[in-house]
């Protein structure tokens, strides 16, 4: 009897242990000029195409019925964010977009990645990592704590403002009078490094 209670108990738990529940949506790339993302909790990744359909990916990680997500496109705008009374709500954001949009994001708790993004990008963060490979024109953000990876192609010119209360600084590229691309970061704990990129990063989709 022991045993049949124990193997019970197993076949009750294991629906518990499937896959993160998904919402996807597709738009029309053309259509999309700017991405504005507002994320309480969960990690949010942004990739570049050049395909005519972006598509942004939920997935919900904790949830409850007060948690909200809101994916959308008005205009050129394409929102995606959360919304929740009680902060239940923890979802990864994956979204694949045309490069030339430009980049709004804002995370309370969760690491940020953005590739190939030749638009503006702007980010605010409580806590996690952010890892931007690649984007063009102008690169602004701010993180309560997380180490911060800027990776840009070999020979570019960029002019930096980088500032860290509790963490390092490192530019392998090195600053440039009227550089191209202005970067300005401000970190309150965690290291903010300016990485070469020896090869440039493909579009997502693209050999």
């Amino acid at each position: 009897m022991k045993y049949k209670v124990i193997i019970l108990n197993f076949l009750i738990l294991i629906p518990t242990l499937g896959f993160a529940e998904q919402i996807s949506k597709i738009f029309e790339a053309d259509k999309i000029k700017k991405i504005e993302v507002s994320n309480g909790s969960g990690k949010v990744n942004i990739v570049a195409t050049k395909e005519k359909q972006a598509t942004v990916v939920a997935d919900k990680i904790r949830t409850s019925e007060k948690c909200q997500i809101i994916i959308d496109l008005k205009g050129d705008l394409l929102i995606t964010k959360t919304e929740s009374e009680r902060g239940d709500c923890e979802i990864n954001f994956s979204i694949i977009a045309p490069g030339i949009a430009q980049v709004d994001v804002e995370i309370g708790s969760g690491d940020l990645d953005v590739s190939n993004m030749q638009g503006a990008t702007a980010f605010k963060t409580g806590s996690g990592d952010i890892n931007i490979n690649n984007s063009g024109k102008r690169v602004s953000g701010k993180t309560g704590s997380g180490d911060a990876i800027l990776s840009f192609p070999e020979g570019s010119s960029i002019e930096t403002s980088l500032k860290s209360g509790s963490g390092g600084i490192h530019n392998e590229i090195g600053d440039s009078d009227n550089g191209k691309l202005k970067i300005s970061m401000k970190s309150g704990s965690g290291d903010i490094k300016i990485k070469n990129l020896k090869k440039q990063v493909q579009y997502f989709g693209l050999k």
